[in-house]
Parts: C-alpha cells; sequence; structure tokens
C-alpha cells in the first residue's frame, strides 16, 4: 500500500524518530504550525494537501480532532487514517492503551516543538501583555491564566529536557504558575510509523467524511 503521511511540524521530533526507529521510509509532507490557531483555516489547508495526494492508497494524518479541524475531511480515492484523540498532547500523554490520558486541564502542556514554535502560546501572552503596560498587562495576563495553575514539560523521550526545563521552569514562574517535568510517550506514533491502525485510529473509506462518530469511542 502507497501511503503518504501529512503531518503537524509540532510532532516532528517525535514522529521522526517513530519513523527512524521503524525503519520507515514513508514521506512526510509538514505543514506549517500556526495552523492551529484557526481549526476552519486548519480544515482548508488539509483538504487542500488530501487532494493532492489522491494517487497515493492511504493519507495518514499526524493531527488528532484539533478542535474539530478535521471533521468533514474527504478523500474520494484513498483510505484516510487519523489518531483517535482530541489533541496531540492528549496522544502524547497517552500511556496505556484504551485508557484516558493524564491531562490536568489546570495546566498547559508544552513539548519541545511548540517550545520553538513563533506560536509559543506564553511568549505570545507576555508580548500581547506588554502592549498594554505593566498594570493593564497584569490584568490581562491574569484574565488569560485564571483557570491555570501550571506548566507541563511532556518528556516523549525524542529531545533532551534539561535544554528547555530551566527557562519554561522560569516562564512559569513568571506567570505565577507551578511547572513539572511528565513522562510522555510515542507509542501511538509509533504503531502510525509502522502502518499498524489499531483502535487508537480512526480509519476512514474513500468517499466518506471524517464525522464525529468516527471518534466516539476515543480515551477521554
Amino acid at each position: 500500500m502507497k501511503t503518504v503521511i501529512i503531518a503537524c511540524s509540532m510532532l516532528r521530533d517525535e514522529l521522526e524518530q517513530s519513523l527512524a526507529e521503524q525503519g520507515a521510509s514513508t514521506p512526510v509532507v509538514w505543514m506549517e504550525k500556526g495552523l492551529h490557531d484557526k481549526p476552519e483555516y486548519l480544515h482548508r489547508e488539509l483538504q487542500t494537501e488530501i487532494n493532492a495526494h489522491q494517487d497515493w492508497d492511504v493519507i495518514v494524518l499526524a493531527y488528532c480532532l484539533c478542535g474539530n479541524a478535521v471533521l468533514g475531511l474527504v478523500s474520494q480515492t484513498a483510505r484516510l487514517v487519523i489518531p483517535k484523540f482530541d489533541d496531540c498532547i492528549r496522544m502524547l500523554r497517552s500511556v496505556t492503551p484504551g485508557s484516558a490520558p493524564e491531562v490536568d486541564c489546570r495546566c498547559l502542556y508544552f513539548t519541545r516543538g511548540w517550545i520553538d514554535s513563533d506560536k509559543f502560546l506564553l511568549d505570545e501572552m507576555r508580548r500581547y501583555a506588554e502592549q498594554y503596560g505593566d498594570k493593564k498587562g497584569a490584568r490581562i495576563l491574569k484574565s488569560m491564566l485564571g483557570n491555570y495553575t501550571g506548566v507541563r514539560l511532556v518528556d516523549t523521550g525524542a529531545y533532551d529536557t534539561a535544554g528547555y526545563s530551566g527557562a519554561l521552569c522560569q516562564t512559569a514562574k513568571d506567570f505565577g504558575l507551578d511547572f513539572d517535568i511528565v513522562p510522555g510517550t510515542r507509542r501511538v506514533l509509533e504503531k502510525l510509523a509502522a502502518g499498524s491502525f489499531d483502535e487508537d485510529f480512526c480509519v476512514i473509506e474513500p468517499g466518506l467524511p471524517v464525522t464525529p462518530d468516527d471518534f466516539k469511542d476515543r480515551a477521554l
């Protein structure tokens, strides 16, 4: 089966290592990092890439539900395969198959891919707040982070956390949040790289759109 992967650049560390460990030479189309900001834009760009790869048998999306951005995507001739998770953090924190990923909604989770992005959330928050001066900026930050208590660096084994933990820890303190390094996993991406599509994946036949029902039995 001729397979191509369309992948979020945020997952580059983890996916490239998984492909290397599997000895896989599957071609990858890397999508820009900022597309998550607007799910409708991400949807449009993914559909464009899917349409451009209709001569392949299988199109694997190294994305997740991603704010419903993948709903409605359709491939007329190729089978679509998508990890069955709400978002990439839940996929990278899904250590045990079938069990709910350990994700605390009061925490912000990052990997090196997110931190190195020019769309790094904490940097954007700081820049936005600085536009309004110290007092108003502080109020804006408090409003933005009001529901959060911590920052977590996810150790997926695909990069050296030591090079990022110090700076991220200080950034967390600057925002009044606690910091910790938590274990991650590449087990889903390893299966993706190996072409082993089990219950952790949605498999959509040609001509059928991606629907909410395809994700209904995911581990929340």
